[in-house]
C-alpha cells in the first residue's frame, strides 16, 4: 500500500508511525495514500519484527529524545510519548515535526473509506474530543478522520469535491497525545507495550569491568559489592512483571543515591583515613551494565537517572544551618585506565577521593569564626557528557541551580572544581598544589573513559577565550610583593596559558617557578581582578589552546562553570584547585601500583586535609 508523508513513515506488520511536518494549517494533517498510488515523498522503512517506537522515532528524528509515560484513561491504561528534550538548535521540536501511531488495520480501515477520488491523495485528520486529566497529568483525545478530494465534481466551479469521513460510530479510531505533537492510539500503544527492545550496547567502560579482573578485584572486598548485589536482584524482580517508565525511574534513582551515599559513608568510617574513590567508580560501572542486561524500554533515560543519582547530582545539596559557607565541590572519575601511554586500570582519582571525604561534613573555617558545609559531585571523564545540546549540557544539568542561587536550597557560597595536576612536580619529593588562575575555551584531545578523542563540541557555548578564577586568593596565597609570607607550603599560583594568535603564533607561559616558587608572579600581564577579563589580547584574534588546568575536561568543568557564572551575571567565587598525582603507571595499564599501597594511601589522606585546609582558609573571605 503506498503512504505519502513528508517527513516518512516506518511501518511493519502491525504497526504504521507517519512523520509530518507540524506548520500552521498542515498541523492537523498527516497524508495518506489510496491503495494505487505509488510510494512518493519522505523516506520508507519497512522493519523486520517488532520495533519500538521509541527506535522508530530514534531512526527517523535523529538526536531528538522521546520518553514514555502510562497514563491511565477511561479506556485503560494508554502508554503515551512525548519530546523530552530540545534539539541542539535550542529549540523545541514542536516547530518541524509531529507523529501519528497507529496499528496497520487501523490504517487500513482509514484507507478503505468510500467516497474517495482514487487519483488523489487523501489525509488523515484529527478532531479533538477533549483534554482529561488523569492525576498530575493532562493528555487530549482525539477522534480519525480522512479528507480528501471525493469522487463527485462539482459543476460550477470544475473540479472534485472536498470530503471528509471517518469510521462509524463504535468503529472510532481514537489517539491520546500529551504534548500535541506524538500521537498513538491505544491499540498501537498496547503493541508497543509488548516489545522487547534490543539489547543496549555497553560502552568501553562497562566492557571493561566486565571483560577485566582487576575491576572485580577492587570491587569485591569493597562494602559497595552488596550494592551491586542489591541492584542485580532487585533488576531481576523488575524485569520478570511489566513496570512503567516512573517506577523504574524511581529504582533508578532510589540504588544511585544510595550507592553515593554508602561510598561517602565507607570512606568516612575508615580509620586511618583510606579515601578509595575506585569502589564507587566500579561500582557504578558494574549497575550500569546490569541495567542495559534487562532490556528495558527508554534504557538511556533510565542509566542517565542512575548515573546523575549516583554522582551527588540528585541529592538535597545541605541541610545544614543557611549561615554556613557553603561549598560545592567537584571531583572527576578515574581515567587513563587502559589506553594511553600512561594507563594504569587500577587508578585512582584523588579529586573524587576528596570529594568522597568530605562530602556533607561541616568543620570550622581557619578563624574559627565560621562554619563551612561541604557538598560534592562527582563528574563522568567521558566527551560525549560534555558534548549533550541545549538545557542537557553538562554545566546546565549540574551547575545551574547553584549559580543561580534562586533558592535557598542551592545558595552557595563558592563552587571548586578538583583535578589532577597537569603540571609535573618541581623537582623534590614534595607534592605540589595549584591555584589555576586562567580556564580556557578549549579541548586539547586526550582520550577519555570511552577511549573517544576530541578536540571541539559543539556544546561548548560561545564565550570568551579564557576566564579568571575569582576565588579571594589573598586568603591563601602570599600577599602580592611578599613572597616569603606564606600561608600554605606547597600551593602555588598558576597563572601559564597558551593561546594561538594570527601574529604571536602559539604562545606558552610557563615560568612559574621563580624564586621560592611561592610568590604569585606577574606572568604574562598584570594580576587580574575582574572575573571577566581575558589574558593580554591586544589585537582581539587569540584563540585558547590551554589553561591553567590545561586542556583536558579539568579545565572545560572550570571554563563552563565560569562562563555560567557570567552568563548568570552572578558574582560567584568558582575556580580550580589542582591536586598532586600520587598514583602512576607501570610498564602496561596492568603493572601499575594499586591504591592499596600504603604511600598511596597516605599520600591520598594527606591530600584530603590539605583541601580542607585550602576551603577553611578561603571561606574567611567568603
Amino acid at each position: 500500500m503506498g503512504i505519502i508523508a513528508e517527513r516518512g513513515v516506518a511501518r511493519e506488520e502491525e504497526k504504521v508511525v507517519f512523520y509530518a511536518a507540524a506548520r500552521d494549517h498542515y498541523h492537523w494533517t498527516i497524508p495518506v495514500a489510496p491503495q494505487t498510488a505509488p510510494l512518493v515523498g519522505g523516506t520508507a522503512n519497512t522493519t523486520a519484527g517488532r520495533t519500538s517506537f521509541l527506535n522508530i522515532a530514534a531512526l527517523y528524528l535523529n538526536e531528538l529524545k522521546l520518553e514514555a509515560k502510562d497514563v491511565t484513561t477511561a479506556a485503560g491504561t494508554v502508554k503515551m510519548f512525548r519530546f523530552e528534550e530540545r534539539d541542539h538548535s535550542g529549540d523545541f521540536p514542536a516547530s518541524n515535526i509531529i507523529a501519528l501511531g497507529i496499528t496497520s488495520a487501523q490504517r487500513d480501515a482509514l484507507a478503505a473509506l468510500g467516497g474517495f477520488s482514487p487519483r488523489h491523495a487523501r489525509y488523515i485528520i484529527l478532531e479533538q474530543i477533549d483534554s482529561p486529566s488523569s492525576g498530575a497529568t493532562t493528555y487530549h483525545r482525539y477522534k480519525l478522520g480522512v479528507r480528501g478530494w471525493g469522487t463527485a465534481i462539482d459543476l460550477l466551479m470544475q473540479r472534485h469535491e472536498m470530503l471528509e469521513a471517518s469510521p462509524a460510530a463504535g468503529s472510532e479510531i481514537i489517539v491520546y497525545s500529551l504534548d500535541g505533537l506524538i500521537f498513538v492510539s491505544k491499540e498501537f500503544a498496547d503493541l508497543e507495550a509488548a516489545v522487547v527492545p534490543p539489547p543496549a550496547p555497553y560502552t568501553p567502560e562497562e566492557s571493561l569491568y566486565l571483560d577485566e579482573a582487576i575491576p572485580k578485584e577492587i570491587l569485591s572486598p569493597s562494602p559497595l559489592q552488596s550494592n551491586v548485589d542489591a541492584f542485580e536482584t532487585e533488576i531481576a524482580t523488575l524485569a520478570s512483571t511489566a513496570q512503567n517508565f516512573d517506577t523504574l525511574k524511581t529504582a533508578m534513582e532510589f540504588h544511585g543515591e544510595k550507592l553515593f551515599a554508602d561510598a561517602v559513608a565507607a570512606v568516612q568510617a575508615s580509620n586511618p583515613l583510606k579515601a578509595d574513590d575506585r569502589p564507587l567508580y566500579w561500582a557504578r560501572t558494574a549497575m550500569r551494565a546490569v541495567l542495559k542486561g534487562a532490556r528495558f524500554a527508554d534504557m538511556n533515560m533510565l542509566v542517565r537517572a542512575f548515573e546523575d543519582s549516583s554522582r551527588g547530582l540528585t541529592v538535597a545539596p545541605f541541610s545544614g544551618a543557611a549561615s554556613n559557607k557553603r561549598i560545592l565541590l567537584v571531583g572527576f572519575d578515574p581515567y587513563s585506565l587502559k589506553l594511553g601511554g600512561n594507563a594504569n586500570i587500577r587508578r585512582s582519582n584523588s579529586a573524587a577521593s576528596v570529594v568522597l571525604a568530605l562530602h556533607g561534613i561541616t568543620f570550622p573555617s581557619k578563624s574559627t569564626l565560621k562554619q563551612v558545609e561541604v557538598h560534592g559531585l562527582i563528574l563522568p571523564v567521558r566527551y560525549a557528557d560534555f558534548d549533550e545540546p541545549g538545557n542537557e549540557r553538562l554545566e546546565r544539568r549540574f551547575f545551574h541551580d547553584f549559580v543561580d542561587g534562586s533558592d535557598a536550597a542551592h545558595k552557595i557560597a563558592a563552587i571548586i572544581t578538583l583535578g589532577q595536576s597537569p603540571v609535573p612536580a618541581g623537582g623534590g619529593s614534595t607534592p605540589e598544589y595549584f591555584i589555576d588562575r586562567f580556564a580556557a575555551r578549549t579541548r586539547g584531545g586526550d582520550e577519555d573513559n570511552e577511549g573517544r578523542r576530541s578536540t571541539a563540541s559543539e556544546s561548548l557555548p560561545e564565550g570568551d577565550q579564557f576566564y579568571e578564577t575569582n576565588l579571594p586568593l589573598d586568603s591563601v596565597l602570599p600577599p602580592e610583593g611578599s613572597p616569603t609570607i606564606l600561608i600554605f607550603d606547597d600551593l602555588f599560583f598558576n597563572q601559564t596559558y597558551e593561546y594561538n594568535g594570527s601574529e604571536s603564533g602559539r604562545q606558552a607561559f610557563t615560568d612559574r617557578r621563580i624564586d621560592s616558587r611561592k610568590k604569585i608572579e606577574e606572568g604574562p600581564s598584570p594580576r587580574i581582578t575582574d572575573p571577566n577579563r581575558v589574558p593580554t589580547d591586544p589585537d582581539g584574534d587569540i584563540v585558547g589552546g590551554a589553561g591553567s588546568a590545561g586542556s583536558y575536561l579539568f579545565n572545560e568543568a572550570f571554563y563552563r562553570i565560569a562562563l555560567l557564572r557570567g552568563d548568570e551575571s552572578n558574582a560567584l567565587p568558582t575556580g580550580h584547585l589542582s591536586l598532586p598525582v600520587v598514583q602512576g603507571a607501570g610498564t602496561s595499564y596492568t603493572s601499575g601500583p594499586d591504591f592499596s599501597e600504603p604511600a598511596i594511601v597516605q599520600g591520598t589522606a594527606d591530600i584530603v586535609t590539605y583541601v580542607r585546609k585550602i576551603i577553611a582558609a578561603l571561606a574567611d573571605k567568603l
